[in-house]
C-alpha cells in the first residue's frame, strides 16, 4: 500500500512539473537551452540560447513583453542597425543552404496573428555558432538588449532538476517547466550538452531532443537507416528511413525494384544477378525544392560454388563412383544425370536446392582405354654433371611418381615411375648410366701488360678436350675471367681462366682549385692514382721538378702541373700520370620569371663564367641540376647556385604576379575581398572591375583594401567578373593584363 502511494505522488509530481499554463494570445514551441558558444576565448552561450514561440489568432506588441527566466534577468528587447544586420547575414546564410523563406524583424514592435517567433538572448547573437538551416516559412526574430550576461540564461546545474520560464505580453502568460536531468546530448544520451533542447506541446508536455548546432526551428533531415542482413541476390529485403519537413520523397539505386520508391518504410529486391556492395539512396525535396539525400550500403552475399571434383577418369568398365547429393561445402542438391555411366564420358550438371545462395557446378567424367606412359627408356650422364628432373607427367600426358623421385649424378640406377590411380595407366622404368667427366687442363692463370699482345685461346686443352671460350679473345687492357666450355658429348667439365692486366699507360686528369689574394690555396685537392702501395713504386714531380713523395697520392697547394710515375713490382709495367692545377674563374648569374600571371610560371636562370656543373636551390628547397623551375603562387623567390669546387656561389631573388581565381563575400573573415596584391607592382598601378557585359563596377588600387563584391551599396550575385590590371613589369615594359574570376556567396 505503501509503494503504491509513493507512485502515485511520483506520477502527480512528474504531471506538475510537466505542465504549462495555456496561453490564450501565444504559445511557447521550444527553447533552446544549451547553445553553441562563438568559440572565442571566453564562453559566451548566453547571447546565443534561444526560445520559439507562435502567436495566437490576435497580433501583440513587444512593448509589454517580460521573459522571467530560470537564470540571468531579463534586459528588454532592442531592434537597430546591430539587429538589422544580423538578421541579413541570417538570410544570406539560409539562402545558402537552400531556404526560400526569411527571418523578419517586426515592424513598430508588432507581432502578426499566428506568427511563428524566435526570441535570441542578446544582439551578440553569434550568426555561424547555431544555424538556421533552409527555412521554409517566413519567421520574426527579436533580440534582448543584453550585452554582459555571457551565462547561460536557463542554469542546468545544481541540485534541483526542474526549470521553469514564464513569458507575458500584458495580462496574457505562458510558462513552461522541464527537467533538466532528462537533456540530451549529441550522442542521444541523458544529461544534456551543447544543442539540448525541450519541445513543448500546447498543453505544455515536454519531450527531449539534441539535433547539434542548430536553431530551434524545424528542421530539414534525411536518413536511410541501415541494412542490417547480407542479402542473397534476388532476396527482399526491408527499408526504414526517417526524415522532417520535406514535400516528398523518393528511393533510387542503379537498378533492382522498391516496393514503394515513395515512402519512408518501402521493400527492395535485390537484382538476380547482384554481387559486391549495392547502394541505395533515399532523397528528399521540401517546399523551397531544396534537395539532400543519404545513402546505405549493403553487400550481397557471394555465391557458393558447390565444390565437387570438376573432373573424373575412369577405365572403362571400372565401378563409378555415386553421386553425393551434398557437396563437401555442405551445399545440398541434384545431379542431372543421376547416376555415372562407366563405359562413356558425360558432363554430369549439379543443381543446388533453392535457399543455400549457391550455383550450379560440373563434373566431367571421362572414360578411356589402358596406356603406357612414354618416357625415354635409357639415360647417359656425367658424373657430377646437373641431373635432369624427373617430370611427373610423362608427353603422352600420364601423371605419377618416380622411385627414386631424383637422378643420382654419380651410381647408375634403374626409375620406376607409377602412375597415378584412376588414369588407366601402367607403370614405365629410364635406366640412368654415369660416366666420369674429364677437366680441361688450361692454365687458369694469366698476367699481362696492358696493351701488350694477348695470346690466342686454344679451342683444345692439352689432353684433348675441345669447345668453345666465352669470351673468345683476351682483351689485352681489361681484366676478366675467361669461361671454356667442352663440346657437347665429351663427358668434361667448365674451367676457368684468370686474366689480370697490370696498367701501362699515360693518364691525364685535371683538379680545379681556388685561390685567395695572396695566392695561397682555399680548397687543396687530392691527386690520387688509385694504385696501391703495395703493387707499385711512385715518384712525383712538379712542373718538372722532383718532389720528395712516393706515396700513391699527394695534396695540390698550387697551380701547375704533377705528374706520378708508378712501376709494378712484378711485372714491371710503367703507369704514368698527368694532373693539371688550375684556378676556376669567376662566375656571374641572372634570373627572370616568365608569363606574369599565368597558373604556372617558370624561373629561368642564367650563368656565365666558373666551371660548372651548376646545382640550384629554390627558397632552400631539393638542389637541382636543371636551372629552371615552375612555380604555382606569386611571391618573392630566392635562388641559390653552387659549383662542386666551392669557388663560386652565388644567391639570387626574383618576384612572381598572381591574382586570386576566386573571393567569398560572406563576412566570414575569409576571402571577404578581391585584389591583387603584391611588392612588384607600383603605386601608379591601375586595376578596374567589370561584369560579363564589360560594364565597370570598381577602379581599384593594387595593394589596397580591394572589391568587396558591391556596386552602388547592393550585393552582386555570384558569377564571373573580368578585370583589367595596367602595370610595369618587372623588365621595365608598360603592359596590360585581362582575366576573370568568380564572386562565390
Amino acid at each position: 500500500m505503501l509503494l503504491k502511494s509513493l507512485r502515485v505522488l511520483l506520477l502527480f509530481a512528474v504531471f506538475l512539473f510537466a505542465s504549462k499554463s495555456y496561453g490564450q494570445c501565444f504559445d511557447i514551441e521550444t527553447i533552446l537551452v544549451a547553445a553553441c558558444d562563438s568559440g572565442g576565448a571566453t564562453p559566451d552561450e548566453g547571447f546565443n540560447e534561444m526560445v520559439r514561440f507562435k502567436v495566437g489568432p490576435a497580433a501583440i506588441n513587444t512593448s509589454t513583453m517580460i521573459v522571467n527566466f530560470p537564470s540571468n534577468t531579463w534586459q528588454g528587447l532592442i531592434q537597430n542597425s546591430v539587429t538589422a544586420a544580423k538578421v541579413i547575414q541570417l538570410n544570406n546564410q539560409i539562402a545558402a543552404l537552400g531556404g526560400c523563406a526569411q527571418l523578419l524583424q517586426p515592424t513598430a514592435g508588432v507581432l502578426p496573428a499566428n506568427a511563428k517567433v524566435i526570441l535570441v538572448t542578446s544582439q551578440n547573437f553569434s550568426v555561424s555558432a547555431n544555424v538556421f538551416g533552409p527555412i521554409s516559412q517566413n519567421m520574426y526574430i527579436i533580440f534582448q538588449n543584453n550585452t554582459t550576461q555571457t551565462g547561460g540564461h536557463f542554469g542546468n546545474y545544481g541540485s534541483s532538476s526542474f526549470r521553469t520560464l514564464t513569458m507575458s505580453f500584458g495580462a496574457c502568460t505562458d510558462t513552461v517547466t522541464y527537467d533538466r536531468s532528462l537533456l540530451v546530448t549529441t550522442a542521444g544520451l541523458p544529461g544534456g550538452g551543447n544543442g539540448s533542447s525541450v519541445n513543448f506541446t500546447p498543453a505544455g508536455i515536454a519531450s527531449y531532443f539534441n539535433v547539434g548546432c542548430f536553431a530551434p526551428v524545424d528542421p530539414f533531415t534525411v536518413d536511410a537507416g541501415t541494412v542490417a542482413i547480407t542479402p542473397c541476390a534476388g532476396n527482399t529485403i526491408n527499408l526504414a528511413g526517417t526524415a522532417q519537413g520535406y514535400s516528398n520523397l523518393q528511393w533510387s539505386a542503379t537498378s533492382g525494384a522498391f516496393g514503394s520508391a515513395n515512402s519512408l518504410s518501402s521493400t527492395y529486391t535485390v537484382p538476380s544477378n547482384a554481387t559486391g556492395t549495392i547502394q541505395l539512396t533515399l532523397t528528399a525535396t521540401n517546399t523551397c525544392g531544396t534537395v539532400i539525400s543519404d545513402v546505405v550500403n549493403f553487400s550481397v552475399a557471394a555465391a557458393t560454388v558447390p565444390n565437387f571434383s570438376t573432373t573424373l577418369a575412369l577405365c572403362s568398365g571400372a565401378p563409378a563412383p555415386a553421386l553425393n547429393a551434398t557437396s563437401p561445402n555442405g551445399i545440398s542438391g541434384t545431379w542431372n544425370p543421376s547416376a555415372i555411366n562407366n563405359t562413356t564420358g558425360n558432363t554430369y550438371v549439379f543443381t543446388p536446392n533453392s535457399g543455400q545462395c549457391a550455383t550450379t557446378a560440373n563434373t566431367v567424367v571421362t572414360v578411356s582405354s589402358s596406356n603406357t606412359p612414354d618416357f625415354s627408356p635409357t639415360l647417359a650422364l656425367c658424373s657430377g654433371a646437373p641431373a635432369p628432373t624427373l617430370n611427373a607427367t610423362s608427353p603422352n600426358g600420364i601423371s605419377g611418381t618416380w622411385n627414386p623421385t631424383t637422378i643420382s649424378n654419380s651410381t647408375g640406377n634403374t626409375y620406376v615411375f607409377t602412375p597415378n590411380s584412376g588414369q588407366c595407366a601402367t607403370t614405365a622404368n629410364t635406366l640412368v648410366s654415369i660416366t666420369a667427366q674429364t677437366t680441361p687442363n688450361f692454365a687458369t692463370t694469366l698476367a699481362l701488360c696492358s696493351g701488350a699482345p694477348a695470346p690466342a685461346l686454344n679451342v683444345t686443352s692439352p689432353n684433348g678436350i675441345s669447345g668453345t671460350w666465352n669470351p673468345t679473345t683476351i682483351n689485352n687492357t681489361i681484366g676478366n675471367t675467361y669461361v671454356f666450355t667442352p663440346t657437347a658429348g665429351q663427358c668434361a667439365n667448365s674451367v676457368n681462366t684468370v686474366v689480370t692486366i697490370s696498367p701501362s699507360s699515360m693518364q691525364t686528369a685535371t683538379y680545379s682549385i681556388c685561390l685567395n689574394a695572396s695566392g695561397q690555396a682555399i680548397n687543396p685537392v687530392l691527386i690520387d692514382t688509385g694504385l696501391a702501395a703495395t703493387d707499385y713504386v711512385f715518384t712525383w714531380t712538379k712542373d718538372g721538378t722532383a718532389l720528395s713523395n712516393t706515396t700513391p697520392s699527394i695534396t695540390a697547394t698550387a697551380v701547375g702541373v704533377y705528374v706520378a710515375q708508378a712501376t709494378n713490382l712484378i711485372t714491371n709495367c710503367i703507369v704514368t700520370l698527368t694532373a693539371t692545377v688550375q684556378t676556376v674563374p669567376k662566375a656571374t648569374a641572372s634570373a627572370i620569371v616568365t608569363s606574369d600571371f599565368d597558373s604556372a610560371q617558370i624561373i629561368s636562370v642564367t650563368v656565365s663564367g666558373g666551371q660548372g656543373p651548376y646545382s640550384f636551390q629554390l627558397n632552400g628547397g631539393p638542389t637541382q641540376m636543371a636551372p629552371d623551375f615552375t612555380i604555382y603562387q606569386g611571391g618573392d623567390y630566392q635562388i641559390h647556385i653552387s659549383e662542386p669546387s666551392g669557388c663560386n656561389t652565388i644567391d639570387l631573388e626574383v618576384t612572381a604576379l598572381f591574382y586570386p581565381k576566386f573571393f567569398t563575400p560572406n563576412g566570414d573573415g575569409f576571402n571577404d575581398t578581391w585584389n591583387i596584391n603584391s611588392d612588384s607592382l607600383q603605386d601608379n598601378s591601375e586595376l578596374y572591375v567589370f561584369d560579363r557585359l564589360g560594364k565597370l563596377l570598381k577602379q581599384l588600387a593594387p595593394n589596397g583594401p580591394g572589391w568587396n563584391g558591391t556596386f552602388n551599396g547592393h550585393p552582386l550575385p555570384s558569377s564571373d567578373y573580368w578585370f583589367l590590371l595596367k602595370y610595369i613589369s618587372t623588365t621595365g615594359q608598360a603592359k596590360e593584363y585581362k582575366a576573370n574570376f568568380s564572386l562565390k556567396r
